[in-house]
């Protein structure tokens, strides 16, 4: 079973990625996850797999842990 990270932080994702001067393509794409699920996750529609927001958090240059709520 996969674990999930159902307290992220969407905002904060969001709000690192425009800090890092990335658009949502090239997030999914440094992260290599899908487009639309780079949207579902920065707008809280969906709950992110440990590892899908671990990759996201090392394209942002953050730790894991700073993405948590």
């Amino acid at each position: 079973m996969m674990q999930c990270c159902e307290k992220y932080n969407g905002d904060k994702i969001r709000l690192e990625r425009a800090r890092c001067g990335l658009s949502m393509s090239e997030l999914a794409k440094a992260a290599d996850i899908h487009l639309k699920t780079v949207e579902r996750i920065e707008k809280g529609k969906t709950v992110p797999r440990v590892q899908t927001l671990g990759r996201i958090a090392k394209s942002l240059n953050r730790e894991l842990e700073y993405f948590l709520a």
